[in-house]
């Protein structure tokens, strides 16, 4: 076999599925493409998604655009989810931030610092997201209280604070204070966020106030040590889980700067999202689960950001049929189709790049082209031989087809199908076989390459 067939150096496993197919996979990435919602001069941070479409965050704008200095006058905005009707929904001279939505999507909780940016007097608030500033009011005051978590059921609020840096509840009337953690020393224990169905909270400890790492504990404990909460990343910060509670998503500089990652909601398989420069942080889910709102100053200042997500497909299949119409030597019709699947799920991928090379029997390359999904979500990716194509005669030997399909600039998959063309002596007939041959290579003390060869006779056609 020729070099020119082999799949490039992945380290990937065959998964046999039927005689037409073969996978091979790679860690998955998704491509930076992230669009900004906010452009003001001020600084614009801190986004949280709504259940109705609406993004909050904090902003200094007012009181950049009074002249009144960068630290001063901090309040909680709200704005359409692509970036229109931007708002103020405070107005206070005291600074306003870490806003969350109430379940319902009607009022908002935060944390106010009464006097100045100094200020250890951090309190929770509430807002009428549609009221305003005049419906803010104050629900609990003990000291620096901060980041404040609405439950998905609306009953609790978490927030860091009330007596040391741990993760504490209470209700939307400040009453009824549980402690939930219980960690040792003076790490604080901070960014408290629900998971959807309310059973747990996943937060950040700053052991020995280093490097963050990200926890996940029942909401329902009460002063739960480091032995009653599981830790699922280090170097971690601001978790925020995914509408349907499989992922979590976070901030982390363990590519050298901070940006946004998704992990499974257990820990496993984190999955770089954002890849620039500057500092990413903060996410924040849309409703639907397919993007992911975020701070950033990669524009020169903080705005708030959004980046397009789908779940990373962790292994493709490809299937390939085909098949050769004969009408003479000089004009024969190839048709080729395949299959493109996720090798977990085995749902079809759809919008995956799907190239294919023909060889002829000399090694030369006789076809370059793309595959096309005919109709979207099927997965099942086509190309036909051209007119040019039909009327080139076929030479006897065999013809190699090379597909090859790849997602998201992540896994790839490769599939080889051969063409034998050998006419009998005396002629007669022409036997036609299809031939799956299977290509890996596994990084395992070297490469060992596997091949696999079964036949199939399709026709057997009369010359004339």
């Amino acid at each position: 076999m020729s070099k020119k067939f082999l799949i490039p150096l992945f380290a990937v496993v065959i998964m046999v599925v039927s005689i037409l197919g073969g996978i091979a996979s790679s860690t998955a990435e998704q491509t930076d493409s992230a669009v900004q919602l906010t452009t003001h001069p001020a600084e614009d941070y801190g986004p949280d998604w709504s259940p109705n479409t609406r993004i909050l965050f904090t902003s200094n704008r007012l009181g950049w655009d009074a002249g009144q200095g960068p630290w001063y006058h901090y309040d909680i905005w709200v704005m359409d989810q692509d970036g229109a009707n931007q708002r103020p929904v405070t107005n206070s001279p005291y600074r306003d931030c870490e806003p969350s939505w109430s379940p319902d999507g009607t009022q908002v909780v935060f944390c106010r610092t009464d006097h100045s940016w100094t200020s250890t007097d951090d309190d929770i608030w509430i807002v009428d997201v549609d009221i305003g500033e005049t419906s803010a009011h104050e629900i609990f005051t003990y000291g620096d209280d901060q980041d404040p978590d609405w439950s998905p059921d609306g009953t609790r609020i978490a927030f860091n604070g009330a007596e040391g840096w741990e993760i504490f509840t209470i209700t939307p009337l400040g009453t009824d204070l549980i402690q939930v953690t219980d960690f040792p020393g003076t790490s604080p224990v901070d960014w408290p966020d629900w998971s959807p169905d309310g059973s747990k909270i996943a937060f950040v400890y700053y052991a020995d106030w280093a490097i963050p790492s990200i926890w996940v504990v029942d909401s329902d404990k009460t002063y739960a040590g480091m032995d009653e909460a599981t830790m699922l990343t280090d170097n971690g910060d601001h978790p925020a889980w995914s509408p349907d509670g499989t992922k979590i998503a976070f901030s982390s500089e363990r590519s050298g700067n901070w940006d946004i990652w998704v992990m499974n909601a257990d820990g496993s398989n984190p999955v770089q999202i954002t890849k620039d420069p500057a500092d990413d942080l903060r996410p924040t889910w849309s409703p639907d689960g397919t993007k992911i709102a975020f701070q950033s100053n990669r524009a020169g200042n903080l705005d708030i950001w959004v980046i397009s997500y789908s779940p990373p497909v962790e292994k493709l299949l490809v299937k390939l049929t085909g098949e050769l119409d004969y009408l003479s030597m000089e004009n024969v019709k190839i048709r080729l189709a395949a299959i493109v699947k996720d090798a977990a799920s085995m749902e079809p991928v759809s919008d995956a790049d799907v190239t294919i090379e023909i060889y002829n029997p000399a090694g030369s390359l006789w076809v370059s082209d793309t595959m096309i999904e005919r109709l979207s979500g099927t997965g099942i990716y086509e190309w036909e031989s051209s007119d040019t194509i039909r009327k080139l005669r076929l030479k006897k030997g065999v013809y190699l087809v090379h597909v090859e399909a790849s997602f998201q600039e992540g896994p790839i998959a490769s599939d080889i199908l051969e063409f034998h063309i050998d006419p009998e002596p005396e002629g007669t007939d022409i036997l036609v076989y299809l031939v799956v041959g299977f290509i890996a290579s596994i990084g395992v003390a070297g490469l060992i390459l596997l091949r696999r060869h079964i036949y199939n006779k399709l026709h057997r056609l009369k010359v004339t």
